[in-house]
């Protein structure tokens, strides 16, 4: 889990170079398609250490920032950032 949390902000880390025109097409979209792949591992997998909850959480948080979920306007949208952040000790936003 730990191991997967890490590849998967450095996978968030080239996609917003990549969003900012900072990386080429072919390594963004490589970087996109690792970041989908590590998220959806990161999804199945069970945490077991306090260290992988807050590393899946905080996956949790950068997937649902990404897709705009805090920018919604919905209350359960918004609920769901701010229990997210409060697990992880700081604001969702």
């Amino acid at each position: 889990m730990l191991q997967a949390c890490r590849e998967f902000f450095a996978a968030e880390c080239l996609v917003r170079l990549w969003n900012a025109d900072r990386l080429s097409e072919t390594a963004g979209e490589t970087a996109n398609a690792e970041w989908r792949a590590l998220l959806s591992r990161i999804t199945a997998e069970r945490a077991h250490t306090p260290d992988g909850v807050r590393g899946k959480v905080q996956a949790a948080l950068i997937a649902m920032q990404s897709a705009g979920v805090g920018e919604s306007g919905d209350p359960v949208a918004a609920a769901a950032m701010a229990a997210l952040g409060d697990v992880l000790g700081r604001a969702a936003a």
